[in-house]
């Protein structure tokens, strides 16, 4: 018996590509006549997206993530949301080579975070992830992170497969990132978090108060080592301790 294995990537892509066209109309020329926007239907474009990530995930069960993606086109414009189907699509064709499958990974894996950010109403510039680290701090480097997870979710061949950091590596990262602020690279002289000042504040001059009353257990903790190395050290060397004994905590 002979059984007969439908791809359905084609297809999905196909759909994706549709919706895409939908999303945002076509400008079509006519004599001296140009009609902007034609056959943008924003509804059949959603449709498109939904079904789209259905048939993908009938093409290969691991793509069944795309499916809530899909409907996302109801929260975010569905031209961004078809543009990752889309990508999603091309990257379960067969025969398609490794560097560009890792390249629409790539482009997939910045458009979803780019789509949850805009969820919470928040826009950051990628190119700018860098210099906003050394002068706003390392929080700002979130959304990064969040994009190299994404790629590596997308990319793997199986849901059960894992990923082990070596410790070393992991704390050597995490130093860098929660020091680099208070180097002399960063040339503003601000910290990575500007709870900061309140901390050294209240170690200066303890009240009883906003501040206190939403932490006080930390404070108190906090109180005896900033008295014994000085307030502002403690302040703003806090975070790459808490960073360490979290990194110990998770292994």
């Amino acid at each position: 018996m002979i059984v007969v294995k439908r791809d359905f990537a084609w297809f999905s892509a196909g759909l994706a590509f549709l919706a895409i066209v939908f999303s945002q109309g076509i400008d079509i020329t006519l004599g001296r006549t140009t009609f902007l926007n034609v056959y943008e239907l924003p509804m059949y474009s959603i449709i498109l997206n939904i079904l789209a990530s259905i048939f993908l995930a009938f093409n290969k069960g691991y793509y069944i993530y795309a499916i809530p993606i899909s409907f996302l086109s109801y929260l975010i414009h569905p031209e961004l949301i078809s543009i990752i189907i889309f990508g999603l699509a091309l990257t379960a064709v067969k025969g398609i080579p490794t560097f560009a499958r890792d390249v629409l990974l790539g482009i997939d894996a910045f458009g979803i975070i780019y789509v949850l950010l805009a969820l919470m109403s928040i826009k950051i510039n990628f190119l700018l992830l860098p210099i906003m680290a050394i002068q706003a701090g390392t929080p700002i480097l979130i959304p990064l992170v969040l994009i190299f997870g994404i790629l590596y979710g997308l990319k793997r061949d199986t849901i059960t497969e894992t990923m082990k950091f070596p410790i070393t590596l992991t704390v050597l990262i995490t130093l860098l990132i929660t020091t680099l602020p208070l180097t002399a690279i960063n040339s503003l002289g601000k910290s990575e978090t500007v709870d900061w000042i309140y901390y050294a504040s209240w170690i200066s001059s303890p009240s009883v108060g906003w501040f206190f009353f939403s932490r006080p257990l930390y404070l108190v903790l906090l109180y005896p080592f900033g008295k014994l190395i000085g307030p502002d050290i403690v302040s703003q060397w806090q975070i790459p301790v808490l960073s360490l004994i979290f990194i110990f905590s998770a292994y």
